[in-house]
């Protein structure tokens, strides 16, 4: 009973944080949101088809590069979506969907490239801070 009760205040106090954060960022969500949406619809629609191919790759890509820019999300944060993506990879591997299951793992190889070069400004730019 005591550990259900402890996993209730995590839970209340992890939604005080996602709600405060969203306050925080409301117009950063609001900007990723609309940028993203521009991206699918541009990529059904080919608008730029005959010189330039939006993927569903590049929005991936053009999406964790937006987060980390719009929403300022850390490296840790990138770090966290590449195992999102590499958990997913395994459950559709397991139900043998491999076609998707590659896909989703070349994302979570996308985050973890884009998690590491944020991981290389974050660890320029404090290391510049503190030698200030």
């Amino acid at each position: 009973m005591n550990n259900i009760n402890e996993v209730k205040k995590i839970f209340k106090q992890t939604k005080v944080n996602l709600i405060s954060w969203s306050r925080e960022n409301f117009l950063g969500l609001v900007v990723f949101n609309i940028l993203i949406m521009s991206l699918v619809m541009l990529r059904s629609a080919g608008y730029f088809a005959p010189y330039l191919y939006i993927t569903i790759n590049s929005i991936v890509i053009l999406g964790l590069v937006i987060v980390s820019a719009v929403l300022r999300a850390s490296s840790k944060a990138v770090f966290f979506i590449a195992l999102l993506f590499l958990g997913f990879s395994c459950f559709l591997r397991i139900l043998r969907v491999d076609i998707w299951a590659e896909r989703s793992s070349i994302y979570a190889f996308d985050a973890l490239i884009i998690g590491f070069i944020l991981l290389l400004f974050e660890a320029r730019f404090t290391k510049k801070n503190n030698s200030l």
